[in-house]
């Protein structure tokens, strides 16, 4: 949803392979096929104006929709009250899905106070989701994006192909206790907050349950 105009095309298009330069002409004598191909596409985007400023947007994307709800997708659309956009701005994206009560969260800018639901805030930018529908036992789920391959020995730019872990820290309002702890490296509290500290790797999720 976007106040902009949304411009949709949907035309044949052409395009090169990959092994190919428009600047000199040449192509990678490996490739098989031709160098120049074609294909009907559609495409979508938002027109911001040519200087836009703050300029925002959002999107859903419903999988396995009957066919009388594609029918009346527009009527679909405005009468669904599933989710709530708690915050959107360059700090976060946090969304509740109220089917499911859960809170997810992606975290731009690390230790900025959150303090939606339970979450205050992340020690690195991260994805987390929180399942509140029992508020004694709640299911949180961590991952950081950030695979942090290391550059291998005297090779400049060149990346090992596995990453290193990552610690990511959670503080967590009230007080709590940590069910599974296989990737748990540290639990504390301070007042009315527990901060839980969790090992994260390759881009995968890292779940734990908490209870009170």
């Amino acid at each position: 949803m976007s106040d902009n105009t949304i411009v949709f095309s949907k035309k044949e298009q052409h395009s090169y392979h990959n092994k190919y330069s428009v600047r000199t002409g040449k192509i990678d004598k490996a490739v098989k096929g031709v160098k120049e191909t074609k294909a009907n596409y559609a495409t979508a985007w938002i027109d911001h104006g040519s200087a836009p400023e703050k300029a925002s947007y959002q999107y859903v994307i419903y999988p396995n929709l009957k066919d009388n709800e594609i029918k009346n997708f527009n009527q679909y659309v405005v009468e669904d009250k599933s989710y709530q956009i708690l915050q959107a701005n360059s700090d976060a994206h946090i969304v509740k899905n109220k089917e499911t009560s859960t809170v997810a969260y992606v975290v731009f800018n690390e230790d900025n106070a959150i303090n939606i639901g339970v979450l205050q805030s992340v020690s690195k930018p991260s994805l987390v989701m929180i399942e509140e529908k029992d508020p004694n036992n709640l299911k949180i789920e961590v991952t950081n994006p950030d695979l942090n391959f290391v550059i291998e020995e005297g090779k400049e730019n060149r990346y090992n192909n596995y990453g290193l872990p990552t610690e990511v820290s959670l503080s967590i309002k009230g007080k709590w206790k940590v069910n599974n702890k296989d990737m748990v490296v540290a639990v504390s509290e301070s007042g009315e907050t527990t901060t839980i500290t969790l090992k994260c790797v390759n881009g995968l999720k890292t779940s734990i349950v908490i209870s009170k």
